[in-house]
């Protein structure tokens, strides 16, 4: 493969693990940046160990990429946090029907129950 083209290709994969990573509402920032910075440090590492292999140079390059795609897909979103742990974040489980709502929530979506009103019975 061209360098060119895989310089490329592994900056699209780490805008992937990028939005990924925002729609689970996690740091796309620190994902993308998980894929791209020790690319180096595996390359060089993979040269002195193989004897200066260009393919498996290549290969090394995506191994942090792959990594991160592991992790991003692994880690809990907000909402899935909030339903099995009770809350995370901005939100909270409904006491009727356990799915994740909003904490600012007047009203579950999912069953439309009155959330202010179980509140103020809790207070």
């Amino acid at each position: 493969m061209d360098p060119l083209a895989g310089l490329l290709l592994l900056l699209a994969w780490s805008g992937l693990n990028a939005l990924i990573a925002a729609k689970r509402r996690r740091s796309a920032i620190v994902f993308f940046l998980s894929s791209v910075l020790p690319v180096i440090p595996v390359v060089i590492l993979v040269s002195l160990g193989s004897g200066g292999d260009g393919t498996l140079m290549g290969w090394g390059a995506f191994a942090s990429p792959l990594v991160a795609f592991i992790a991003v897909i692994a880690v809990e979103s907000g909402t899935e946090a909030a339903a099995t742990k009770g809350e995370h974040g901005d939100y909270v489980r409904c006491p009727f029907c356990a799915e994740p709502v909003r904490r600012a929530a007047v009203k579950c979506r999912h069953c439309a129950s009155d959330l202010a009103t179980h509140r103020e019975l809790a207070s």
